[in-house]
This record gives C-alpha cells, sequence and structure tokens, in this order.
C-alpha cells in the first residue's frame, strides 16, 4: 500500500457521522463570518443510515428578489414536493439583498454543502444543483462560476442571459464554462418570459461546443411547475445517470481579470495578463501527459492526484505547443492535507502540485 493510500485510509477512518442528526424535514439557519442569517430546509430519508453515502440535492427557489422570509419559509411552496427519493434534499432561502448570483449567496451554499458533509454521510460525487426562475438563473451561474463539486445542473424555465450586471450579476458569466458538466435544461413552450424558443440556440451552441445537455420543452406550459410531477421520472433518470468525475481529463475554464474564480477542479489559474480579451485556459490529460491551450494566463497550479497520475513516471506538459514541464513528481503529505482542508472530499484528492509559469 502507497503512502497516498495509507493517508486515503487514514481520512476515510477520520469520518465520523453521529446517527442523532434530524431526519425528516428540518429548518436551518447558517450565519456567515458578518453576522448575515441564511435560512434552508433540510430533506432527510426517514430511514437514513449513517454506513449509506447518499446523492445530495440543492434546489434553489425563485422570485429571489422578494424581501427575506422566516426561517419556515425557506422551503418555498412551489418547491414543496420536488425533493427526490433516497436523497438528503436542501432548499435554501433567497432574498432581494443575496441573489443567487452574488458572491454572498455562492459561499453560502457551497458552506452548506460544507456543514451538511461534516453532519451526513453524503455522496461527494452526487451532489446536484437545480432550480426554478430565479433559481434556474442561479444554477447557471454557479454552473460558470463554482461547479466543482458538482455533479450536474437542472435549470427549469430559466436563462442564462440574466445573469447580467444590470440584474444585480456580481462578476462577469463565462457561457464557455458551462461545457464542464452535464444540464438537464428544461423550459415551457409559452413561458411568457424564457420560452424555449429562445434557449435552444443555447442549448445547440453548448453542444457544439462539446457539452452534455439533455433539453426538454414542454410545449403549451407556461412559466409555472405545474406540470413537474410528469417530468420527475426524467429527473431521477438523469441524476442516477451522471455522477462527478473528481479527475476530469478535459478541462475549460475562462477567469476575469481580478481572478474572482480562479479553481475548476484540478487547475487554479494563479496571474493573467493585463488586457481586456479573454483569458482561459483548455487543457487534455491523457495519461500523464497534459496538453494546455491557453490565452493571456500569465501563472497556473495544477493539482495533481496519485488517483489520476502515474507518480512512478516522468510527467510532461505542453503549454501552446512549447513543452514547459517534464520530469517526476514526490507525493507530498502536506499537499494532500492542505487540499482537503479546502474541499473536505474523500473522492477528490491531491498529492502534488506544479505552479508553471507561462510567460
Amino acid at each position: 500500500m502507497s503512502l497516498f493510500q495509507v493517508q486515503k485510509q487514514s481520512l476515510i477512518q477520520s469520518l465520523q457521522f453521529k446517527s442523532e442528526q434530524p431526519v425528516g424535514r428540518s429548518y436551518h439557519t447558517r450565519i456567515n463570518e458578518v453576522g448575515v442569517k441564511f435560512y434552508y430546509a433540510l430533506d432527510v430519508p426517514k430511514d437514513y443510515q449513517i454506513k449509506k453515502a447518499y446523492p445530495l440535492h440543492i434546489f434553489l427557489h425563485g422570485l429571489v428578489s422578494r424581501a427575506k422570509g422566516r426561517k419556515k419559509q425557506a422551503l418555498d411552496a412551489s418547491l414543496a414536493d420536488f425533493s427526490l427519493p433516497d436523497s438528503i434534499n436542501v432548499f435554501p432561502m433567497g432574498w432581494k439583498q443575496a441573489m443567487w448570483w452574488t458572491s454572498t449567496q455562492v459561499d453560502n451554499i457551497h458552506q452548506i454543502i460544507e456543514d451538511l458533509k461534516t453532519q451526513y454521510h453524503i455522496d461527494t460525487n452526487r451532489v446536484f444543483l437545480h432550480g426554478v426562475s430565479d433559481g434556474g438563473h442561479g444554477v447557471y451561474y454557479l454552473g460558470a462560476h463554482t461547479p466543482t463539486p458538482f455533479a450536474g445542473f437542472i435549470p427549469i424555465i430559466a436563462s442564462p442571459f440574466v445573469l447580467a450586471p444590470q440584474n444585480g450579476a456580481e462578476h462577469p458569466t463565462f457561457l464557455s464554462n458551462l461545457i464542464n458538466k452535464p444540464w438537464l435544461i428544461i423550459n415551457t413552450s409559452r413561458d411568457q418570459l424564457y420560452p424555449s424558443k429562445n434557449i435552444a440556440p443555447f442549448v445547440s451552441h453548448l453542444r457544439k461546443a462539446g457539452a452534455t445537455v439533455e433539453f426538454i420543452s414542454i410545449e403549451g406550459a407556461k412559466h409555472s411547475v405545474a406540470w413537474y410531477e410528469n417530468y420527475r421520472q426524467n429527473i431521477i433518470d438523469f441524476v442516477n445517470s451522471n455522477q462527478r468525475n473528481p479527475y476530469p481529463e478535459r478541462l475549460y475554464w475562462e477567469v476575469d481579470a481580478q481572478l474572482s474564480y480562479p479553481r475548476y477542479h484540478w487547475l487554479v489559474i494563479d496571474d493573467v495578463l493585463p488586457t481586456e480579451d479573454p483569458k482561459f485556459v483548455s487543457l487534455l490529460q491523457q495519461g500523464n501527459s497534459i496538453t494546455i491551450n491557453s490565452q493571456h494566463i500569465s501563472k497556473l497550479t495544477l493539482l495533481l492526484s496519485p488517483e489520476q497520475f502515474d507518480f512512478s513516471q516522468e510527467i510532461s506538459i505542453e503549454n501552446n505547443n512549447e513543452l514547459i514541464f517534464k520530469g517526476k513528481v514526490r507525493f507530498d503529505n502536506a499537499i494532500l492535507n492542505k487540499w482537503y482542508q479546502v474541499d473536505h472530499d474523500i473522492a477528490q484528492l491531491y498529492g502534488a502540485q506544479l505552479q508553471l509559469n507561462l510567460h
């Protein structure tokens, strides 16, 4: 057994889930670092077993521009029957000062996930984000900015084109970042706001760029989810047929000049050139070879896992057809612990990191 495997087993054994955690429906409050209270509802199977790993589903409600409600209003009435079977389901609350496309709310959603991972036995490769209307816009926002923890995305009667500064979007949304993960996109033909015909060209663009997208247009339906029960099985089939690859072989990531969201899985963009032009990395891993195509990126870090690379052999890296690294890396327990403290994810562990200067 390698040192990495020994350390991984040690981390697995350190996971302790308490059997007295709430089951059924419960309501919770988390308080962020500046004292803002965020409410969420939680549905846990009544027969929850701590030895079994459960999928996690996060549902974002619509009409996020409303005033903040009370804790017991965290479960929006329109989502009351959305919980999926044999899963842990969570329903965060958004409001006008904490819309889904702000960093405050993005941080809240990720912290809820982190909190639940310490309380319940969650399958971290089966975490899905769902959203209706404004919540669906939020799904697109998180999919373009912080997709790493998620296995797939399900926006319903929503549009990515709402995510503009005039609508409160805090950071630019690079739609090309959406190609990284599977999508189930559901729109309706008679929606007064986001009809299927307006979303279909966008879906076609994603598919041509390499994204895995299932698109459902519900004929005759308007801007509502009255049809949801008839399509529940489509959603169940989607989540049952997709799970996260924690070490994807293909990566594409575009960033803003401020590096607001610099990481996607094992790629971290550390610095960019001073330009208004697009700044991105496209990366392909084949065995121990990594081929990078980058534009206006000056520094990046690659997080390497012994579960993805053979550390006993040389790793070669090319950037824009130029060899920039060739050599072996050593497992470093400090790196494993550093990134485990960030991710708290047994399924996604790193044993080395390479910091590369591209310019």
